[in-house]
């Protein structure tokens, strides 16, 4: 069965098989920015070839990564970056410019949150949007941003109807993306030890929109923590 030749999870696997053996749910995907390949090209550009993380990270990522070695990604997207399922349960990004972090625990809430968002995850990749459910919703639903997919949007929607049903989906997705961003401890790479990579930085950014490249770039991280458990 297709993707069976590589080391991943046999959940995520399962996954994989489904959007890879569907054509509109392939399509629906790779126009949310996650591109689903074939085994082959797993296993060759993932699996025998470190590079894509060495790119990203620096020479011998697993020697300074927070969580080692276990990092095996299974899709990309269009700006280079790579997402990665790590202790073979979370789920995180690896971006091509020192970014990266956790997006969901499991790969069942991250395909989830992916075929009910409608658009690219990173639109709500921010501490002011993760900080309350109104923010989230409000952002989720905002015409304006819905309209820079449409009318593609809706020609995917009848797939992922599908794919949502099956899988018995929640359209509740706050709490899951929310769950999912603030993992801790949090994913890090520090810097290497000649100074030529520095250390990572959080996908979420500031109130502002901006990334945060203070420290190990995780403060906007802790923030958000701190405005969610005390609101």
């Amino acid at each position: 069965m297709q993707f069976d030749k590589t080391c991943l999870p046999e959940d995520v696997k399962g996954y994989l098989r489904e959007i890879y053996s569907d054509d509109g749910l392939r399509e629906a995907f790779r126009y949310f920015d996650v591109e689903v390949m074939d085994e082959e090209w797993v296993a060759r550009e993932y699996e025998q070839d470190r590079t894509w993380l060495e790119c990203a990270m620096g020479p011998n990522p697993e020697e300074h990564c927070s969580y080692g070695g276990n990092i095996k990604a299974f899709a990309f997207e269009a700006g280079g970056g790579v997402w990665v399922v790590i202790d073979d349960s979370l789920v995180g990004y690896i971006g091509s410019e020192g970014e990266c972090g956790f997006v969901s625990r499991n790969i069942h809430e991250f395909m989830n949150i992916v075929s009910v968002w409608g658009g690219y995850l990173d639109d709500y990749w921010r501490e002011d949007v993760l900080a309350s459910e109104k923010a989230f919703y409000g952002v989720m639903n905002d015409p304006e941003r819905l309209g820079g997919y449409m009318p593609e949007l809706e020609s995917h929607r009848e797939a992922l109807r599908g794919f949502i049903e099956r899988h018995d989906f929640t359209r509740e997705i706050y709490e899951i993306a929310l769950e999912g961003m603030t993992v801790t401890p949090f994913l890090v790479f520090e810097a290497t030890a000649d100074g030529e990579y520095g250390p990572s930085y959080s996908v979420l950014r500031g109130p502002d929109g901006s990334a945060e490249f203070i420290g190990n770039g995780q403060e906007v991280l802790q923030r958000l923590i701190r405005r969610v458990t005390t609101r």
